[in-house]
């Protein structure tokens, strides 16, 4: 018996023909039910899955971009306005011309570490005297301190140093599911190097 919404409505059209009404007890209307309860469920496990994989998306489309930058022709206005890209460009030229070693690794850690740190000090600056942190300024400030304190055991990135690797980088689309052929490495605040894996756990 087909399981998805769609399939069970099909189903029940080629065996009765287009669907007018169903009685609310019937079989094939419990079946319809069942269905669109499990679509429901598919698609919101679905949407949680999108929300916690997003900020490792984000901070491997950080990583692509500043090894990798697109043409000029594909950079918007707010880019081309982004100095932070051209204080990135020493970093930039040594990835391009091959594997970065842990020093560069790192450099690029810390600029990530660091991509909120004016949007922060412009959201404390606004705030009036004696008010308290509003809900974004709390979050950038969650986030900054679990992601330094990642750092310091070990933080999860794409090999850099490994040559092949960054040609996979460099072709991977954007998608959650691509990074399955990009090889992952933890690299602490001491310069430790630790080999990791897709999708990160606790234990790598």
């Amino acid at each position: 018996m087909p399981k998805s919404l769609s399939k069970v409505q099909k189903h029940i059209t080629k065996k009765k023909g287009k669907i007018t009404h169903l009685h609310a007890n019937s079989r094939d209307a419990q079946s319809l039910l069942r269905a669109g309860a499990r679509d429901a469920s598919v698609s919101k496990s679905e949407i949680l899955r999108r929300r916690v994989n997003k900020p490792l998306v984000e901070r491997v489309q950080f990583f692509q971009t500043a090894l990798f930058p697109p043409p000029p022709e594909q950079i918007t206005t707010n880019d081309a306005m982004d100095t932070q890209t051209e204080n990135d460009a020493n970093v930039q030229a040594k990835g391009n011309s091959g594997p970065l070693d842990v020093e560069a690794t790192q450099a690029l850690i810390v600029k990530f570490l660091a991509r909120h740190d004016e949007e922060r000090a412009e959201l404390a600056a606004t705030r009036r005297t004696g008010r308290p942190a509003g809900a974004r300024e709390d979050a950038l400030a969650s986030n900054g301190k679990a992601e330094r304190a990642e750092y310091d055991a070990g933080f999860w990135v794409p090999d850099l140093g490994d040559e092949k690797n960054l040609v996979a980088l460099e072709e991977w689309n954007g998608r959650w599911i691509g990074l399955n052929i990009v090889k992952f490495v933890r690299v602490s605040r001491g310069g430790v190097v630790s080999a990791s894996k897709w999708p990160p756990n606790a234990q790598s």
